[in-house]
């Protein structure tokens, strides 16, 4: 049990006689002393309130800097995925919506010439058959490579859209309406290039190519400095 010093050198003190002289300086001996554990008692209490309370700061604080590194960590990985997708997208339509599309003459090559050539392309034996088989080979096989390279758009296009979904959460509104208005633009030039096949009318093609030139290639600049403003800032 604790002695209250003090409460006892005042009991002394009221009593008067020579036993408060003594009680005075032993008080003042021992009092020292007291006081100082005294103090240093409600220091270290002092000490170990500030250690618990700084500590649960750190961890307020480290916590916080964690969840913002792996936020800016997917954020990373959002802006690098949606960019390659992008970019093999673009390639994939530019192959296909191209005006200054290209075909080997097969018309000119011999019989064996064509069925080797041909086979030599990623391309299915039926589809070899059909256009072997056709009246006017070339015309065919103009139609096919369309058709491949179209198919081959369409893909790049639907995984460029599912990769650019799956990482809305760590977009900023802006970036992701505009990495939307891009995927917009696309589909709607395949949508004209597809007509074009399908009718087999040129004109349809060349609009794909004027609608992604003009609106399309736009945004994708517009989207390469966003995406700079981002990752400068993180």
């Amino acid at each position: 049990m604790e002695i209250d010093i003090v409460s006892a050198f005042l009991t002394v003190i009221s009593a008067g006689g020579g036993g408060a002289f003594i009680a005075f300086a032993l008080f003042k001996r021992f009092g020292d002393a007291w006081l100082q554990a005294k103090f240093n008692e409600k220091l270290e209490a002092y000490r170990h309130d500030r250690a618990k309370e700084l500590e649960r700061l750190r961890a307020e604080i480290d916590g916080t800097l964690r969840a913002r590194i792996r936020f800016q960590d997917k954020q990373f990985e959002a802006c690098l995925d949606i960019w390659n997708a992008l970019k093999d997208a673009q390639s994939k339509l530019l192959s296909s919506i191209s005006p200054l599309q290209q075909y080997s003459d097969i018309r000119r090559m011999s019989e064996e010439a064509r069925t080797e050539y041909l086979s030599s392309l990623d391309l299915q034996k039926w589809q070899v058959s059909e256009i072997l088989e056709d009246a006017d080979v070339q015309r065919r096989f103009n139609q096919t490579m369309n058709l491949i390279r179209f198919n081959s758009a369409t893909k790049a296009f639907s995984d460029f859209d599912r990769v650019t979904r799956s990482y809305e959460l760590f977009l900023e509104p802006k970036a992701f309406s505009l990495i939307r208005s891009i995927a917009d633009t696309m589909h709607s030039s395949l949508v004209s290039k597809e007509i074009s096949i399908d009718s087999e009318d040129p004109t349809l093609g060349r609009d794909a190519w004027k609608e992604y030139n003009e609106k399309c290639i736009p945004l994708i600049k517009e989207l390469v400095a966003k995406f700079q403003e981002m990752l400068r800032v993180n």
